[in-house]
């Protein structure tokens, strides 16, 4: 272990908490390692972004649920300006075919003939895949060890 990796609390723009670690491959002593030092995120934290998983969990589904961008973000009560919420959406409109092609490894699609919005599918596919968890942002996470954006 070389350290820890600290970032914001999204909930009262905190510092200090740790999102992750870093690991430093050693090359010295005539070990075979690269020399570099590789960061390792939590699955509950998304690489590059303030906000969490589980923060972002919510807004999809509140969303889902039948709340405009707008008023689904606003509900969490995190500042934030008011493009923030259409950005973190259109970035999500645009990984959902990588995030259903993952999905898919997983478990088949679900057969939602209600749903013509392809955004409102992925986010039904991502609730049937993990149905055991609160987060299934941070499962996708963990089980694909990758980040969801």
């Amino acid at each position: 272990m070389h350290g820890f990796l600290y970032g914001y609390n999204d909930q009262n723009n905190e510092y200090g908490i740790i999102r992750g670690r870093r690991i430093f491959c050693s090359n010295r002593n005539n070990k075979t390692g690269c020399g570099r030092t590789i960061n390792i995120f939590k699955a509950s934290i998304i690489k590059s972004f303030t906000y969490t998983a589980d923060t972002i969990w919510n807004f999809l589904n509140n969303i889902f649920k039948g709340l405009n961008i707008s008023k689904a973000f606003k509900i969490l009560n995190i500042d934030c300006s008011a493009g923030t919420p259409y950005r973190l959406f259109s970035r999500f409109k645009l990984k959902q075919s990588e995030i259903r092609n993952k999905l898919i490894m997983l478990t088949k699609p679900p057969d939602t003939p209600n749903y013509n919005n392809p955004v409102m599918q992925t986010i039904e596919h991502l609730k049937i895949t993990f149905y055991n968890t609160n987060c299934p942002i941070s499962s996708f996470q963990y089980v694909m060890q990758t980040s969801i954006f």
